[in-house]
């Protein structure tokens, strides 16, 4: 009789030990294990986890039309009627089919974003602007004249909100050396890209 007490004593505290010690494949989701000692040895019991919801950007949201248009609405706005800024967004977006690689890797400095534009309107076909627009020189009655630029050769316009960013190659503007003001009113060709990962998002040429 007392070694039937014994064992059915050993089978509970088997029993018991069991269901406290549980193994991290046991463990539900949201779960952790925390050990306590205690006089009777270490007790494993579980605690829940606190997580940190994180808020999706408005760029991940995005398609890549609406990116375009989220950038032309920001450029354009205060300027052109929905219709008109519809026909820019689809010259734009017409343009990126031309391309041969429309993806060039995250875009990590506004050299970069430049480099990665550059490339694209040169295949378009506009190395004429872009050597216009990082020449010291402008041509003048068929003569190169040197001049003193006001304005940087690009302009780069970063978009965080949209993962995009806007660059621009600018045309001449300055004052020549013997004081001539120089002045290019033609539109400049301009290219959106995706910052994350150098996509072509739209072009204007």
């Amino acid at each position: 009789m007392k070694g039937k007490i014994i064992l059915l004593l050993f089978v509970f505290l088997i029993t018991g030990t069991s269901c406290a010690e549980m193994t991290g494949s046991e463990i539900s989701s949201g779960q952790t294990i925390v050990k306590t000692e205690t006089s009777a040895g270490t007790v494993m019991t579980t605690e829940s986890i606190k997580t940190t919801a994180i808020k999706t950007t408005e760029s991940a949201e995005l398609t890549e039309r609406q990116i375009v248009e989220k950038v032309c609405n920001a450029i354009y706005g205060d300027y052109c009627d929905k219709s008109l800024i519809d026909d820019t967004i689809k010259h734009l977006t017409d343009n990126v089919e031309r391309l041969s690689e429309k993806v060039s890797g995250e875009i990590t400095s506004g050299e970069d974003a430049i480099e990665k534009a550059r490339a694209v309107l040169i295949e378009l076909g506009l190395s004429d602007w872009i050597e216009r627009t990082e020449s010291e020189f402008v041509t003048i009655n068929g003569e190169k004249v040197k001049y003193q630029r006001k304005n940087e050769p690009y302009s780069v316009n970063f978009y965080d909100e949209y993962d995009a960013c806007y660059i621009v190659p600018n045309p001449p503007s300055g004052v020549t050396d013997n004081g001539r003001n120089i002045a290019s009113p033609a539109m400049p060709p301009y290219v959106i890209l995706r910052k994350s990962d150098g996509k072509v998002l739209g072009v204007f040429v």
